[in-house]
């Protein structure tokens, strides 16, 4: 089939004005590129001449000035009174209770008898046991003279000596049973409990009484790791009884292991407690002076913490520029909270602390300028 020259010539144009077309659209894009590059070049370089120009802005905040006074550091804890000794009485032998001497709660003087038991078999094998000394001492002052006389041998001689020796052990081993039978306080104190009646059999290690010391009084209390090491034994120390009643006393113990579940120490005070007038288990709150310190005095609510949880203050430096400074509390009294580890003086933030950064900068206003400020 022959083409037409015409169809030819139609197909020729059509090529020529797609190719016309494609190369307008793409001189476009270029130029709009162009156009858009030199824009976002104008903008970069007006924000970054804006940014120059523009200073920090200082963050006003309201301050005082505070300075370290002298304070005595003392260790206040509550704690309870204990007997200064508790013993259980046990029974060293066996028998039927047959006198009881003290009643319960009764004060008795070391050495008072408590009980007794029965003697049972004892006084009847008490005396058996002296009757074989008797006959072993005479045994043995024979065996002596016929040694002497060389009408016995040494060795018959030894053998009546050991049998001597162990008769009289024997004895001796009655007299402990029978004394054992008598059972006697063993320290001046409160019979604080009695658990066996008359006619009670007892064993050998039952106990038989409870006796308590209370003169002196122990204030026993606990005291946290970060006091601890401050705690000697022979500080003085107050106490005050739940009951309204002061009185002075002496640290005699400082334990040097943590209790496993409160992480605390214990420490002991005693006190003297004549005719025994403070019980054992009364609440009592324990002051005890350690020293003195440089310490500010502050308000609660300016404490904060940085970014690893510390516990301080925040305040203004000489350059205007937020400090943080970690604390450590010396008393929280009723006036305020004491805390020391800070310089001896230094311009606090009162209000705002927690709307500025550590580091950043800062406009302080004096707080004593401002009209009807409370001061913290």
């Amino acid at each position: 089939m022959k083409i037409k020259a015409s169809h030819v010539v139609a197909v020729i144009l059509a090529a020529a004005a797609v190719g016309w077309m494609a190369s307008g659209m793409t001189a476009a894009e270029q130029g709009t590129e162009m156009s858009g590059a030199g824009t976002n070049a104008t903008a970069q370089s007006t924000t970054k001449e804006a940014t120059a120009d523009r200073a920090p802005i200082a963050i006003p905040v309201r301050v005082r000035q505070s300075v370290a006074q002298t304070r005595n550091i003392q260790v206040r804890v509550f704690g309870q009174t204990e007997a200064n000794r508790v013993v259980d009485v046990r029974s060293e032998t066996y028998g039927l209770v047959r006198s009881l001497d003290v009643k319960k709660g009764a004060v008795a003087e070391e050495g008072a008898q408590i009980l007794s038991l029965e003697l049972g078999d004892r006084a009847a094998r008490r005396d058996r046991a002296k009757a074989e000394v008797d006959y072993r001492t005479i045994s043995y002052e024979a065996a002596k003279k016929l040694e002497a006389k060389q009408f016995q041998s040494k060795i018959k001689l030894a053998e009546e000596a050991s049998a001597l020796a162990q008769a009289k052990a024997s004895l001796r081993e009655m007299a402990v049973e029978i004394a054992d039978t008598r059972i006697a306080v063993p320290f001046a104190g409160i019979v604080n409990a009695l658990p066996v009646e008359i006619g009670d059999y007892v064993q050998e290690g039952d106990i038989v009484a409870t006796v308590i010391e209370l003169d002196p009084i122990v204030i026993a209390a606990e005291v946290t790791e970060n006091w601890v090491s401050s705690v000697t034994v022979g500080d003085q120390a107050q106490i005050e009884l739940a009951t309204g009643i002061k009185l002075q006393g002496r640290v005699r113990f400082v334990s040097r292991v943590a209790s496993p579940t409160t992480r605390t120490f214990r420490v002991e005070i005693e006190t003297p407690n004549p005719n025994n007038a403070f019980a054992e288990g009364v609440t009592a709150g324990v002051t005890i002076p350690v020293g003195e310190t440089q310490a500010h005095l502050i308000t609660p609510a300016l404490l904060t913490l940085d970014d690893d949880g510390r516990l301080g203050l925040k305040a203004v430096g000489p350059d205007n520029r937020v400090e943080f400074h970690t604390i450590k509390i010396v008393e929280d009294s009723t006036d305020g909270m004491w805390v020391s580890g800070l310089p001896s003086s230094l311009t606090l933030i009162t209000v705002g602390q927690e709307f500025v950064a550590i580091g950043g900068l800062v406009k302080p206003v004096d707080e004593s300028l401002i009209s009807g400020d409370v001061k913290g």
